[in-house]
């Protein structure tokens, strides 16, 4: 599946730099304009989900090196500053600073703490608030994404670790999937508790060594 993937990369590739040319034929009150744009779109989309797929079906294994998890967080926070922003969400953090450097990925931590900050801004388009915290315990060392979105049924909520498992109209259904992949690969666990209504909490648990 992975190869099949990988080779429809070239393809899609061609269709996107031919659709970029045929849009130069057609000014903006064109209405043939459109439909190239369409494409275009489309063709973005086909190219990310091809690309999540092959970060899913061959994932890198992490390279574990002294990291600090808060600074990994503190990053992340920074990349979703302005998602954060448009979607009328704040964001609050509370943060152990006493937690040190641990043995970590810190580039696949940041992908997979990524696909948490942002899927908890898209679920408050009409505003609320996003809490992050990290805490260390006898497991290890804890970090927690809370929002105050719309929640997730007790039934979605069995599946939202599954590969291609998505309730966005665009989405691909991997994000959550390779978060979890990454955390497993660290002898972590992720879990997720929600209630409808009354938003969703993702607990990152890791080994403290």
């Amino acid at each position: 599946s992975a190869g099949v993937a990988h080779e429809i990369r070239n393809p899609l590739g061609a269709i996107k730099g031919a659709a970029e040319i045929l849009q130069d034929d057609y000014g903006p009150d064109d209405p043939k304009r459109e439909f190239v744009q369409i494409l275009l779109k489309e063709t973005d989309r086909l190219n990310t989900i091809v690309r999540e797929f092959l970060n899913f079906a061959r994932p890198k294994q992490p390279e574990f090196q002294e990291t600090n998890i808060n600074e990994v967080i503190d990053e992340v926070l920074s990349l979703c500053a302005q998602a954060a922003r448009a979607a009328g969400v704040s964001v609050e953090k509370d943060l152990d600073r006493t937690i040190g450097h641990r043995n970590l990925d810190a580039a696949l931590l940041k992908q997979a703490f990524l696909n948490l900050a942002l899927n908890a801004i898209q679920a408050m388009q009409s505003g609320g608030a996003l809490r992050v915290r990290s805490s260390r315990n006898e497991l290890g060392i804890t970090v927690t994404f809370t929002d105050t979105g719309a929640g997730i049924s007790p039934a979605d909520l069995k599946k939202l670790f599954q590969p291609f498992f998505t309730t966005k109209q665009d989405g691909t259904g991997l994000g959550l999937a390779i978060t979890y992949r990454i955390i497993q690969n660290h002898r972590g666990t992720i879990d997720a508790a929600s209630e409808p209504g009354a938003g969703t909490t993702f607990t990152v648990t890791l080994p403290g060594a």
